[in-house]
């Protein structure tokens, strides 16, 4: 089994701080009993230490939890990526918990990226993800000339309205590797794609995913509303900037071209969810359930 990374999915006691209007989470049920929340509650209440490592004695899930990670090291996955159904940031302890599992795995996670949206972010977290071990900030942008536009298309609450800019450059003092991911929602047909790669250029990216935006079957208000607000213009032009203007760079596991586009590394994610049959796994789903699959929407999917 060959798997690009292992996506963890973060759990969140409350809803999404945010409510992005095309959230992939938000197309499909979540049928997961969250096992592991009520194990990081008492990690962090009556911790049990030897020789420097924390355990739960006769804690199934922990030993589940343990039993998964290596699981996906043993298959040659060395990328963990932390997501979830909600801002990542939203449970820091959870943070807290993954990175002392981490430790304990007999070869250690060192590449970890998290994937926000940047709300929350400030200097004190920023600052924390550094210190358990997070080497890639990854930003889902909507568009990445307008800030107020931006945090609308992503529904940021009003108390936690963010300077989208001021955070990447945040995220930029602290050595991250950064990454923008940006939905390709129809904001972009109003730019040509030179005008984006530059702006992108401009902020510091060392990688530019370019994310063409998922549609599910079920027609539901986020489907209806990607058929209408989805890029159609510059996503046609950015293909072809990229085969003229990019060196490639090779073929990704998932099966996904990399180029170079002024020292920065550009990707078209054409499929999100994974849904092209390969022979290798983009990646896994780590649920909160402590099992493994490798789809998002479905528990068919079951691995192990």
């Amino acid at each position: 089994m060959k798997i690009q990374s292992l996506s963890i999915v973060v759990p969140t006691k409350n809803k999404c701080v945010n409510a992005c209007k095309f959230c992939v989470s938000r197309t499909h049920t979540n049928p997961y009993d969250d096992k592991i929340s009520s194990v990081v509650k008492e990690w962090n209440e009556d911790i049990q230490c030897t020789d420097g490592i924390y355990y739960y004695e006769n804690s199934i899930e922990y030993k589940d939890y343990y039993n998964r990670l290596q699981f996906a090291r043993d298959n040659g996955c060395n990328v963990v990526v932390l997501t979830g159904t909600g801002e990542p940031i939203q449970n820091p302890k959870f943070l807290d918990f993954f990175s002392e599992i981490n430790d304990t795995l007999t070869t250690p996670f060192k590449s970890i990226e998290m994937q926000t949206t940047g709300v929350m972010l400030d200097e004190e977290s920023v600052a924390h993800l550094r210190a358990i071990g997070v080497t890639t900030i990854s930003f889902s942008i909507s568009n990445i000339f307008d800030n107020d536009k931006n945090l609308e298309l992503i529904g940021c609450h009003n108390k936690l309205k963010f300077d989208l800019i001021e955070t990447i450059n945040l995220v930029k003092r602290y050595d991250f590797n950064l990454r923008l991911s940006l939905n390709l929602v129809n904001d972009y047909d109003n730019y040509t794609v030179q005008h984006v790669i530059d702006r992108c250029k401009e902020l510091g990216a060392d990688q530019v995913t370019f994310r063409k935006l998922y549609k599910s079957e079920l027609n539901n208000e986020i489907d209806k509303w990607i058929e209408k607000n989805a890029s159609v213009n510059f996503y046609n032009e950015l293909v072809e900037y990229v085969k003229e203007n990019g060196k490639f760079l090779g073929i990704l596991p998932f099966g996904a071209s990399s180029y170079n586009i002024d020292e920065m590394s550009v990707v078209i994610d054409d499929d999100c969810m994974s849904e092209d049959i390969k022979e290798t796994y983009k990646y896994l789903v780590l649920r909160e359930n402590c099992k493994v699959y490798t789809r998002w929407e479905t528990k068919s999917s079951l691995v192990f």
